[in-house]
Parts: C-alpha cells; structure tokens; sequence
C-alpha cells in the first residue's frame, strides 16, 4: 500500500466560509484515484489544516481528517453521457448570471463576491432558446496553471470548475423548503485545458428525484470539442441543517 500523503486545502479554495470548495475538494483526492473516478463526500472539508491521503486497493484513495473520513474516493468507467449540442461561447457570455440569493456568496467557483483572478466566477445559467442548458463562459487565468509547464489548468480546478455547473438545473427544481448537498462528482478529463483559453461549461440535469437530483456538466472548447466531463448527485436536505455548521449549499 503506497505511504499516504498530506495536503492542506488553502482557504482561498473554500465553499462555505468555513469548508473547502467541494469540486476542488473532490479533485485533491479524486486524482490519485486515477482517470476518471468518482468522489463521495462524507463531511465538510475543513480549511488550513494537514489532511491526509491514504491509498487503498485497487486504485481507492481517502481523504481523513484525523480519524474522520472527509471523502473517498475510486476509479470508474469513462462516463457515457448524452452531452446537448454545444453553446457558443458568445451565448454563454449572454447567459450567465450569478445565483440569486446565494447562500455561499464567496464561493471559489460561483460565488459573485470573489474578485477575478481570485475565484473562478463560473455563473452558469440558462440558455435563452435552449431548454433545460446551462452555461456560462470560463477563460482560466495563471493563478490556477499546473506547476510543471504553467501552460495548463491543473487538474484540481478541472475538477472545480465542473462542481458548482452540475448545480444550475437542480436549483430551479427545489421546493422552497429544501436546499442540496453534494453527494458525489464524477469527473472524466479527456484533453487538458489551457491557460487562457476560451471554454464554455455547459450544464443539464440527468435525472429528478425527491431526494437526489443528478447534474452533468461539460468544459467545451470554443470550437464545441469536449475537454472533461461531469456528473454530480445533489441531495435535497432540510436548510435548517445550516446551523449545524454543514457543507450543504444551495448551489456553489
């Protein structure tokens, strides 16, 4: 079994104020589970402190908090999804819009609050003419480029930028007395991103269900090529979990 590894999730990847943004959350451990793999989150992923990773058989890998498990994580088939036709980026550009009401307005990937080139400001939002699509633009910047040739996205953000998107066809969905969680993100990169390149995330819903509801999002390139791939299960939960200093979001 391979030694485990330690990380600490930067306070500027949050979510909540207090708990790591779940994508890039999901990326830390969903990585050394190889390509693609799926993540389950079993608890908010806390800030500014050393977490480990343990490896496990057959490619598994999670993410502790001391004794507590925060996610885990495995391989998976390459994901078959039936992705719309794509959206521009020109129409991207036209319909994204930050969530009303945002309950975790600073956000490292949705949140409205966060400066450009300090949070990913990834607003995806319906499509005029194009029922059911969500998109939004995204031109990664240097501040999340790999660290060996800082020409490409790291894979974390991948993983980041394809967590909130899934979000944006459960939102209208909820009853007014429930918000989600995220429960698990499967993630399929298929051809890295640049830096500086002119992507489009582009969302849908895969399934409605009373407790879980399914997303899938796509990173295209301007051309419409698929970069990477998504699905994330969103539980519906009662808010009034909020106070008891859960990682629920209603989208974000």
């Amino acid at each position: 079994m391979t030694s485990p590894e330690h990380v600490v999730i930067d306070e500027r990847f949050r979510g909540p104020k207090d708990s790591g943004n779940g994508g890039y959350s999901c990326g830390l451990v969903g990585l050394r589970a190889g390509n693609p793999a799926e993540v389950r989150l079993r608890r908010p992923p806390p800030l500014e402190r050393a977490l480990t990773i343990e490896h496990g058989d057959g490619g598994a890998a999670r993410l502790m908090d001391g004794h507590d498990v925060v996610a885990e994580a495995r391989p998976i088939d390459p994901l078959e999804m039936s992705v719309p036709a794509a959206v521009s980026f020109e129409d991207a550009e036209r319909s994204a819009a930050p969530i009303p009401e945002h309950f975790f307005p600073e956000c490292f990937v949705c949140g409205p609050d966060r400066a450009p080139g300090d949070g990913l400001r990834i607003f995806a939002a319906a499509v005029a003419g194009r029922d059911g699509v969500f998109a939004a633009p995204w031109v990664p910047d240097p501040t999340v480029a790999d660290g060996d040739d800082g020409q490409h996205v790291a894979d974390e953000f991948v993983w980041a930028a394809l967590d909130c998107p899934t979000s944006s066809p459960v939102i209208p969905l909820l009853p007014d007395d429930r918000v989600i969680v995220l429960g698990t993100l499967a993630v399929d990169r298929r051809r890295r991103v640049r830096i500086g390149e002119r992507c489009v995330l582009m969302s849908w819903l895969e399934s409605r269900g009373d407790r879980v509801c399914v997303g899938g999002a796509a990173v295209l390139s301007e051309h419409g090529d698929v970069r990477a791939l998504s699905r994330g299960a969103w539980v519906l939960i009662d808010p009034a979990r909020f106070a008891a200093g859960t990682s629920e979001k209603r989208g974000g």
